[in-house]
């Protein structure tokens, strides 16, 4: 059962144990078995942070995502993402990505000046849902997360200025996880 936790817990969890202990809160509330946070670089996605339940390896396959490609991509045009699965989600229908991360749930994150930073998701690749209070919970992480993500931004755009990443193969639509993505 997942944990339950307030926008203002999860405020005072991020100024007092930082960006790690926010987002396993934040993760410890949902079913999903991954939190991500994505920053938007030009044409490209850089997943500077990843919470697993399981705390395996980060997920390669995802480390550089085309933004064309991605389901972030409708969080920054929309707003939000929100499907508890890919394959009946007809707005996914193009995106090589589809059936294989399965579950997705997505918010930005603002740079407080009214521009985009990135976006903020839980994810799965199991069918999960999300209730109106874990939603709104994510809503409310991301209006606060960017002064605990900003610094990332540098990192992820010297790396890209230094030796612009090759875009990540995409994946075969399928329900299981492909081996690069592991």
């Amino acid at each position: 059962m997942p944990h339950e936790l307030t926008p203002s817990q999860l405020l005072a969890i991020l100024r007092g144990r930082g960006l790690d202990a926010g987002m396993e809160a934040l993760n410890a509330s949902v079913a999903h078995r991954y939190t991500g946070i994505f920053h938007i670089a030009g044409p490209r996605l850089y997943n500077v942070h990843v919470y697993d339940k399981l705390g395996q390896s980060r997920l390669e396959g995802l480390a550089v995502v085309t933004l064309a490609d991605s389901f972030c991509q409708f969080v920054l045009r929309d707003g939000e993402l929100l499907t508890e699965n890919s394959l009946h989600d007809e707005r996914l229908v193009d995106s090589p990505y589809r059936g294989v991360v399965v579950a997705y749930h997505g918010v930005p994150i603002g740079d407080n000046l009214g521009g985009l930073w990135g976006t903020l998701c839980h994810f799965d690749f199991e069918e999960r849902g999300l209730s109106e209070r874990q939603y709104e919970l994510l809503k409310a992480a991301g209006h606060m997360l960017y002064p605990f993500v900003r610094h990332l931004q540098g990192s992820a755009v010297s790396q890209a200025e230094q030796a612009p990443p090759e875009p990540v193969p995409a994946p075969s639509p399928s329900p299981s996880l492909p081996a690069h993505l592991i």
